[in-house]
């Protein structure tokens, strides 16, 4: 199984946001963590999180925090 799932922005640590921008509420909370989970426990299984390397203002998605 391959689980492949977005991300908004990264840290440093490999620490992953998915459900909020700042302050404001993106997406639901939940799921990611039990495809994730699923994946990983999965026999040859393969979670990944894709995101943009940047945002369309050209902010780096990956931070020091």
């Amino acid at each position: 199984m391959c689980a492949i799932n977005a991300a908004i922005e990264v840290d440093l640590t490999g620490q992953v946001c998915a459900d909020s921008i700042g302050q404001m509420h993106y997406s639901g909370v939940g799921g990611q963590m039990d495809f994730m989970r699923g994946a990983a426990l999965s026999h040859e299984g393969k979670p990944i999180l894709v995101l943009p390397s940047q945002t369309t203002k050209g902010i780096s998605r990956i931070v020091n925090t």
